[in-house]
């Protein structure tokens, strides 16, 4: 969804100038002011940790696909337009493999914000997870239970991470490759005389 409305933003000049401030100061807000509202809404169990990563996750998405919308070279969106491309192909084969790079990233961002939420929302209100283990081990001065915690939480962060870039090198090297080979046409064309 984020990806869909980063799209839509970067595409609207319009809609642009009119949400993106609103967007960039939610984005900047502690997300555990809304944790309240989350729970009264989904309640104390797994529906809150989702609403709660899902929320956490929605602005860098957006924001790094506005910006990777706003990168993309204004020829490359001329050509899909000359071979009148309707939405769908204009999103599949111009604006997407354009904005890779950013949008990755923003997803990898997207991912660790996910976490960090989850936890946050453990920590405040649940009685299970573990965000409430760490809260209730480092209460009872529980040392060795509370850095086993840290470890855990540590090495699903890492796995998490690691799969996310293992999952992103081909795409990323795709993209190496497409501009290489642009590369190499612009070269050739540069060379050919007129």
């Amino acid at each position: 969804m984020a990806v869909a409305v980063g799209l839509w933003l970067g595409s609207s000049g319009f809609f642009r100038r009119a949400f993106e401030p609103y967007i960039h100061a939610l984005a900047s807000m502690p997300k555990i002011i809304f944790l309240p509202i989350i729970f009264l809404v989904f309640g104390l169990g797994i529906e809150s940790k989702i609403a709660k990563s899902a929320m956490s996750t929605f602005f860098p998405v957006t924001i790094s696909t506005i910006a990777g919308f706003l990168q993309i070279d204004q020829t490359l969106i001329n050509v899909g337009r000359s071979f009148h491309l309707d939405r769908a192909k204009m999103i599949r084969l111009i604006y997407l493999p354009a904005m890779l790079r950013p949008l990755s990233v923003g997803l990898q961002l997207g991912v660790a914000m996910a976490i960090i939420g989850v936890l946050s929302a453990e920590i405040a209100y649940a009685s299970v997870g573990l965000g409430a283990r760490l809260i209730r081990y480092s209460d009872n001065f529980n040392v060795s239970s509370t850095y086993a915690v840290m470890i855990i939480i540590f090495a699903v962060t890492a796995t998490v991470n690691h799969l996310f870039m293992r999952l992103q090198k081909p795409f990323l090297r795709h993209e190496r490759s497409r501009q290489g080979e642009a590369a190499a046409l612009t070269l050739t064309a540069a060379r050919t005389p007129a």
